[in-house]
């Protein structure tokens, strides 16, 4: 599962994406000083957000960035986040205790001589690492114990995702709960913790989707099986996702905390494009001007849900499906990278609160020559014809795009 927490730096200002690849240099000089040179080859984007949350809530006042010697081209200077003793050594550690898991797994999975090639070569600076663990207080059965209680779980057949995901869960739980051990700050412990476990459950489901036709090609073990609803489970790793939010929400992230909010608006926007969503109407900017004190972030006409079931049109980071205020692609300042808003998130495809007046119309040159006499229709003799509101069945009248009784948005074609 390594490599998918790689966020998207197209929406993140310059300033941002300095830091986040600052902290991605402090992993791989971490490891270098750990393990030696070649271990820095083992730096990914997985642990550099553990890293940016620890070095988050480690100090109220990070240290500024600094220079130093890339590991890979020493004459290079690159700018490092400066981190204690204890946390590069903590850090070290549990990328290569994770990796050892993950080779493990691969073990498994049908890729021994590769897997097994590459422990082997690892074996003593894994060793190392374990040590360093058990004694900074990390519960180290959670990561060596985990390739067994998965096998466990698939040899007898287990069907139910809760229970496939659980292993994978209490893992991510253990391995973000540590920050808070790593830090001294105990009252951060049951966030973090809901945080990695909710995180090790979308992983591991993700894992499955992305393997699913390869596993089945080879006939290998895949939670998802042979027949799976699309739809079930774009709702279930939405909720996942939105249990990330909002625990990233309640955590003092500062200045980090663009970086974790870009990476999970990463997370959708694959999401996205992996199980796509009902198609309703594009969302453009000024959804909220029109529909006025009425609007609810949460209202959705998805039939099946109560809210979006992206955990809500703020998902995106903004404040909901706005092309200037989503990731600043679109926008007219320097973070804007030619994207579309429905690049960098995936709240576009469920929206109901948009500014229809705004859409996008085709002209026929008849309206345009009508308009030249200040007419909007080429029927001057046309009647009016009210529209009924979905909501509350209030009439309205013809040109209105708004219900003037619920402040609803006048659907396509209404």
């Amino acid at each position: 599962m390594f490599g998918f927490l790689r966020l998207k730096s197209c929406g993140l200002t310059p300033g941002d994406r300095l830091l986040y690849r600052a902290h991605f240099c402090a992993v791989c000089h971490a490891m270098a000083e750990f393990g030696g040179r070649w271990t820095s080859l083992l730096t990914n984007y997985d642990v550099t957000f553990w890293l940016i949350l620890q070095s988050a809530l480690e100090s109220e006042d990070p240290p500024e960035v600094e220079r130093a010697s890339c590991t890979a081209l020493p004459p290079r200077r690159v700018r490092v986040q400066p981190l204690s003793p204890r946390a590069r050594r903590a850090l070290a550690a549990l990328n290569l205790v994770l990796v050892d898991s993950k080779l493990e797994d691969d073990e498994v999975d049908g890729e021994a001589w590769k897997a097994g090639l590459a422990r082997r070569a690892l074996k003593s600076p894994t060793g190392r690492a374990r040590q360093t663990l058990e004694e900074l207080g990390f519960p180290l059965a959670a990561l060596t114990g985990l390739s067994a209680r998965q096998n466990a779980l698939e040899s007898r057949g287990e069907r139910c995702l809760e229970s496939l995901a659980e292993p994978s869960a209490s893992a991510m739980g253990e391995v973000f709960a540590f920050i808070a051990t790593l830090c001294r700050r105990p009252e951060h412990e049951p966030a973090l913790r809901c945080l990695g476990g909710s995180l090790g459950r979308y992983l591991y489901l993700w894992d499955a989707l992305c393997d699913r036709e390869a596993d089945l090609r080879k006939g290998r073990f895949n939670a998802l099986g042979g027949v799976y609803d699309p739809a079930c489970l774009r709702r279930v790793l939405q909720r996942l996702l939105s249990e990330v939010g909002q625990v990233l929400d309640s955590l003092p992230l500062r200045d980090r905390a663009p970086i974790a909010r870009q990476l999970l608006g990463s997370l959708r926007s694959r999401l996205s494009r992996e199980l796509p969503g009902p198609e309703l109407w594009p969302c453009v900017p000024g959804r909220r001007s029109t529909a006025g004190e009425n609007v609810r972030t949460t209202d959705c006409d998805c039939n099946d849900c109560s809210g979006c079931d992206c955990g809500g049109c703020e998902g995106c980071g903004g404040d909901g499906c706005n092309l200037g205020e989503c990731c600043g692609c679109g926008g007219g300042d320097e973070r804007k990278c030619g994207c579309s808003c429905c690049d960098c998130c995936d709240c576009c495809d469920c929206c109901c609160w948009v500014d229809l007046s705004r859409r996008p119309r085709p002209r026929s040159r008849l309206r345009e020559f009508f308009q030249c006499f200040g007419r909007s229709s080429p029927a001057p003799w046309h009647q009016p014809k009210p529209w009924h509101c979905l909501c509350c069945d209030s009439a309205n009248e013809e040109g209105s795009t708004v219900c003037k009784a619920c402040g609803a948005s006048r659907p396509p074609g209404g």
